[in-house]
């Protein structure tokens, strides 16, 4: 539904505009600066603090330093990286 409204925004729809912009650079500003972060903030919540420590260390398969250092950053400072764009 969403790809019709896009491609009836260069068209049939072209001259509706919601905030200043047209539906096309609407849905583009939603998802650009409203979704992608957000997706990537639940993205570090959910692997940093609702995968054990077992899941992801066979999965990285790093040094117990180097992995501890990947957990201090996903858990801590990759989500208030992500929250800072919204």
């Amino acid at each position: 539904m969403l790809s019709l409204i896009v491609l009836f925004s260069f068209s049939h729809l072209s001259g509706i505009r919601l905030f200043g912009m047209d539906l096309f650079d609407l849905l583009n500003f939603v998802t650009t600066y409203l979704l992608l972060p957000l997706v990537g903030l639940a993205f570090t919540l959910f692997a940093g603090w609702m995968l054990c420590r077992r899941i992801t260390q066979s999965e990285l398969s790093q040094s117990l330093v180097l992995y501890y250092l990947w957990r201090f950053c996903l858990r801590y400072l990759a989500p208030w990286q992500s929250g800072s764009f919204l």
